[in-house]
């Protein structure tokens, strides 16, 4: 009995073996036949070069135009991109990602999109709260629309500043998303034309949609770096750098931002809303305010701790209204050179513990109704008020 059970079990594995191994072959030559048909799949992607042979050899389609591949490329593509300038507006529809190559043999890596002819420059945007109408470089429609190892270059973009009232980098549409990784935005400026700038050009700018932005540089805006009304936003481990007397590095109006471990250089560096994190940047605020919440915003339910900000003549930390649940977390902050390190005037249940302040006229001003402890105070005139 044991013995035909035990010759019973082989030939069933036997059996089962052998309609593996017919499923598995024909499994393969299926996954062989969609593979060819869909112009190789992974194995070959679909490139873009502005010369007649691109900098791969092994390619499914050859574009010389981003649009042009945008517009021809499946859901889901990943578009490869050779190093040069390309001149162009581009609208992107479908869930895709934009990838620069790196051609070693040339010595070259950077693929950058740049400003096309004036005459050719529209625009096409307005739901961004950078200004209206808007003209974007890039304008994301879809979800799942990402970047790696790709420039933006604003550079020439408008001379006057009532040409076109905002210039954008990358816009995110409401309802669209995806990730910044490695990308260079840069020079989304408008100038006078007598040496100023006309304070109208953002790098990102994001309405209603959900985008992370990290490893990245931001830099030559003369309004904003990174704008997110309303949508979902992660900021970190970039830099931000702006030009002119009004350059904002990160601003956000949305509920559960987190802005973590960058390097911000701007006028202001943060403006935030409600339930936003900051944390762990360092923060050179030219002048203006180093992280601070507008009148126009709830200011609730903040966790600013851990940055290093200088440079701030105005406030370090500015929180300027508050709903009467307060709540906001300032802590392990080191705030030095500021007017005010602190100002949290009309706080109420904010925890302000453990901050370093060093050289300032006011360390911190409204300590009524906050729990303030722990703090300490380097040549500071008022410590608290």
């Amino acid at each position: 009995m044991t013995t035909w059970f035990a010759s019973r079990t082989c030939t069933i594995w036997q059996t089962h073996t052998a309609l593996r191994v017919v499923w598995a072959t024909a499994l393969l030559v299926f996954t062989a036949t969609h593979v060819m048909a869909n112009g190789g799949g992974t194995v070959k992607p679909i490139v873009v070069d502005a010369n007649t042979t691109p900098c791969l050899t092994s390619y499914s389609a050859h574009y010389t135009t981003i649009q042009a591949a945008v517009n021809a490329a499946p859901s889901g593509a990943t578009i490869n991109i050779c190093p040069g300038n390309y001149p162009e507006q581009i609208t992107i529809g479908t869930p895709l990602t934009l990838k620069g190559v790196t051609n070693l043999s040339a010595n070259a890596g950077a693929a950058v999109i740049t400003m096309p002819p004036l005459a050719n420059w529209i625009s096409n945007g307005c739901q961004f709260g950078v200004g209206c109408p808007s003209a974007v470089q890039v304008l994301v429609q879809a979800a799942n629309v990402n970047f790696t190892d790709v420039g933006v270059d604003g550079t020439n973009s408008v001379l006057g500043c009532n040409a076109i009232t905002a210039t954008v980098g990358i816009g995110y549409n409401p309802g669209s998303s995806g990730t910044l990784n490695r990308v260079a935005v840069r020079n989304q400026n408008e100038q006078t034309g007598s040496g100023g700038y006309c304070g109208q050009g953002s790098g990102i700018a994001s309405a209603g949609a959900s985008v992370t932005v990290e490893n990245s540089s931001i830099r030559g805006f003369d309004s904003i770096g990174f704008f997110d009304e309303g949508g979902t936003m992660v900021v970190k481990t970039s830099a931000f750098s702006g030009v002119g007397g009004s350059s904002l590095c990160v601003a956000t109006s949305t509920s559960t931002a987190q802005v973590n471990n960058n390097t911000l250089a701007c006028t202001n560096g943060v403006f935030v809303g409600k339930s936003t994190t900051v944390s762990g940047n360092t923060i050179t605020a030219l002048g203006g305010l180093g992280i601070s919440c507008p009148t126009i915003f709830p200011c609730t339910g903040l966790n600013i701790t851990g940055n290093t900000i200088a440079g701030s003549s105005a406030a370090g930390i500015y929180l300027q209204r508050q709903l009467p649940s307060g709540g906001n977390t300032i802590t392990c902050n080191n705030i030095s050179g500021a007017g005010i390190a602190i100002a949290d005037i009309f706080g109420l249940n904010d925890a302000i513990t453990q901050n370093t302040i060093n050289d300032a006229q006011y360390g911190i001003v409204g300590i009524t109704g906050n729990n303030v402890s722990g703090n300490t105070f380097f040549n500071v005139t008022t410590l608290t008020q």
